[in-house]
């Protein structure tokens, strides 16, 4: 099997080490040119894997199509469901098979193998496409859970949108040398660390394409702000 990478940011080159003891495995990015081979030679790929930004997949994709076979599997992992998906079967032929999905995981929390990870799965279209969810569950040991795409947005406006929002407004402050810390006060430093790790285009993503994001930050500025007025009334 060949698998052709497309992007090589923090998520595409973990994909390579993951997938390399599995099958041959190409890459493409203009940003890391001398690793890579032609964007042709990924197209001929039995599998391709988009790891680019969201505002990145429709010109990828209008790239892609003319080059691809029906039964290649182009792979979308963004963060966000709805708005690729859209894309997704807006872009390419009926007939081209297709993973939707979202890897709950990454570089940091799967530093030690996929094992017992979560992959969610919004579509599988195609026999191939079944078949790599196969090798998912069975060579990465990855736990599949399928949900609807709006729904799988609903819940990461709160999981994603809301965590990642909030540590990176702390992130941003002018935090002291803390001399002396409790357990919980070490998770949210993590948390804030976990997040530096994060590129801008991640961020952007899923605060700019989960179009429940808005929603759920505004909300958690509304009660900040009413638990502040609280604080000073009592």
């Amino acid at each position: 099997m060949k698998v052709g990478i497309i992007g090589f940011g923090s998520f595409g080159e973990f994909a390579s080490n993951v997938l390399a003891p599995h099958a041959e495995v190409v890459v493409w990015s203009e940003l890391v040119v001398e690793q890579g081979v032609s964007f042709e030679e990924v197209a001929a790929s039995d599998v391709v894997i988009l790891a680019v930004p969201l505002p990145a997949y429709e010109p990828i994709l209008l790239r892609l199509k003319p080059l691809l076979h029906s039964e290649t599997v182009v792979v979308d992992i963004c963060s966000v469901k709805l708005e690729s998906r859209e894309v997704m079967l807006r872009v390419l032929a009926p007939d081209q098979s297709m993973l939707i999905t979202h890897p709950l995981f990454g570089p940091e929390s799967a530093a030690n193998g996929t094992a017992g990870h979560e992959l969610v799965v919004c579509d599988a279209v195609g026999e191939r496409a079944e078949k790599c969810l196969a090798f998912c569950k069975q060579q990465l040991g990855l736990k599949i859970t399928y949900i609807q795409p709006e729904q799988h947005d609903r819940v990461m406006a709160y999981v994603h949108v809301l965590t990642f929002f909030v540590a990176r407004t702390l992130g941003r402050m002018d935090m002291p040398d803390i001399p002396f810390k409790t357990p919980s006060f070490n998770e949210l430093m993590d948390l804030i660390h976990l997040d530096a790790k994060h590129s801008d285009e991640l961020f952007a993503t899923i605060q700019r394409g989960n179009p429940f994001a808005d929603e759920i930050r505004e909300d958690f500025l509304r009660v900040a702000t009413e638990l502040e007025a609280q604080i000073h009334s009592n």
